[in-house]
């Protein structure tokens, strides 16, 4: 009885880690350690303070036929020591009803922004292959793509939670340059924000 379970986790083991597709590059996604704005909205026994601020906003294609992604920034204050973090929040959308929000650090905006401006960049002379995807990953497991199935379609990016929903939302160049400059507006009202704590 054993040798069979023995067979039957060996085959099922082999056909989970075939070789890896497109789709499995976007939607494997590991646990990851909370930021430092959700580690302070986490605190027990004290009021906590959320302020935010809308940045803007871009519609586009989702795997349900609609997405949006916004982007905010963000302060957390604890009342009882006066401890404040800084950040914007990405909320991605499905339709009407699969919407999830992830929360980015200020320290981590920078590293978010090169990024971007890398993913924007690449194209064909990436690979000789068929088919290709780069993938940034953030802490909070929001993740950036940049995703070309065949030389002949213009090359894709797509944003993508992995918390609860796997909400993913599709966009062109021109919108991930749109996304960009929503996160350089709210990083720079963030400075302002910071200069004057």
């Amino acid at each position: 009885m054993r040798q069979i379970k023995a067979c039957l986790f060996a085959v099922l083991g082999s056909l989970l880690l075939g070789a890896p597709s497109l789709a499995q590059t976007l939607s494997t996604c590991p646990p990851t350690p909370k930021t430092n704005l959700e580690s302070l909205e986490d605190i027990p026994g004290t009021v906590i303070i959320r302020g935010t601020t809308p940045i803007g906003s871009i519609s586009s294609k989702a795997a349900t036929g609609t997405g949006t992604v916004t982007v905010r920034f963000s302060e957390v204050a604890d009342a009882g020591s006066n401890r404040r973090e800084y950040g914007i929040a990405i909320g991605v959308a499905e339709g009407t009803h699969l919407h999830e929000t992830v929360a980015v650090d200020y320290e981590e905006i920078a590293s978010l922004l090169n990024a971007i401006d890398y993913l924007n960049t690449l194209d064909w002379s990436a690979t000789s292959l068929k088919r290709f995807d780069a993938v940034y990953t953030m802490k909070n497991s929001f993740r950036i793509a940049a995703l070309a199935r065949q030389r002949s379609s213009p090359i894709e990016f797509a944003v993508r939670t992995c918390r609860l929903n796997e909400t993913t939302v599709l966009l062109s160049r021109d919108q991930l340059a749109q996304l960009r400059g929503f996160i350089e507006q709210a990083r720079t009202q963030l400075d302002m924000l910071r200069a004057g704590k």
